[in-house]
């Protein structure tokens, strides 16, 4: 499960997680355990690959675009045995709570982290159209999630 999506919940929420782990951990890049509700979770250090830049109504936004082999491979969706029908895929990704940053300038900013399957984004380098995809599929994640204002 996400971390909980209000900013108050969300610290609660961090706090009693980074107890329970260690620093050597993280920098191993994975961590798992499971929530006094029976929830599993799992923390991931992601490879960083390129950034958006993107603005909502009163601030800069910046959105990580990372990848990880924890988040799984995109996946073919609908019938695959008619060779006329269009293949629609699934793209997973892992989105964290947005934090307040400054940009180069000094100024506030939002910063966004989005992890993709390392594969994705091997293919995003690659490939002009598929890039702007993952751009586009990362933006209207967030618009849905946490910033309805988000620009193109």
């Amino acid at each position: 499960p996400m971390p909980p999506e209000d900013p108050a919940e969300y610290e609660a929420w961090f706090e009693k997680v980074t107890q329970r782990i260690t620093q050597q951990a993280v920098e191993e890049g994975l961590v798992q355990g499971t929530n006094e509700d029976g929830t599993s979770w799992q923390m991931v250090a992601p490879q960083p690959n390129f950034v958006i830049k993107s603005t909502n109504r009163t601030s800069k936004v910046f959105v990580n675009v990372c990848s990880s082999e924890h988040i799984k491979e995109p996946q073919p969706v609908g019938d695959l045995t008619d060779e006329t029908a269009e293949i629609q895929w699934r793209v997973p990704l892992s989105c964290g709570p947005g934090r307040a940053d400054k940009d180069k300038e000094g100024r506030p900013c939002l910063v966004y982290d989005v992890i993709y399957n390392d594969g994705t984004l091997e293919r995003a380098s690659k490939e002009a159209d598929f890039k702007q995809l993952i751009i586009a599929l990362a933006l209207s994640y967030l618009r849905q999630k946490s910033e309805p204002e988000l620009s193109e």
